[in-house]
């Protein structure tokens, strides 16, 4: 139980509700349900919560995806559990200063909502620079 409360926590809640609607899918063929009677699914969703659990785990696929493109292009600046080495720090503020500007650009066309990500990337100090 401790792992899947440490995996859900790693994979974020998204993916794990995905998770319980695929369940449904392949309910009735799993051996024990068939062993107990073939009770019914215990969970139900509507339209619109489908649209919203499917929408939310492609956003987190999207999003961890994103993450290792970043981790891939930064290679060994990559600033591993937050913790960069003081001789790469200018190299890595600069590579994710870069790195920010692109990702960001990349968003606009979605709502033009520019200030949010940017006050919502995580690399930047406190003091904006």
């Amino acid at each position: 139980m401790l792992l899947l409360a440490q995996n859900l926590f790693v994979d974020g809640e998204a993916l794990y509700r995905s998770y319980v609607v695929d369940l449904q899918k392949e309910w009735e063929s799993l051996p024990e349900i068939q062993a107990r009677g073939n009770p019914p699914y215990p969970f139900q969703f509507s339209s619109d919560e489908l649209d919203v659990i499917n929408r939310d785990a492609a956003n987190a696929i999207r999003g961890m995806n994103l993450m290792n493109d970043l981790k891939t292009e930064l290679g060994d600046l990559w600033p591993e559990k937050g913790v960069v080495r003081h001789d790469q720090y200018k190299d890595v503020k600069k590579a994710l200063a870069s790195a920010k500007q692109r990702f960001i650009g990349t968003m606009d066309h979605l709502d033009g909502d520019r200030k949010i990500r940017e006050s919502l990337w995580p690399f930047d100090d406190l003091d904006g620079s």
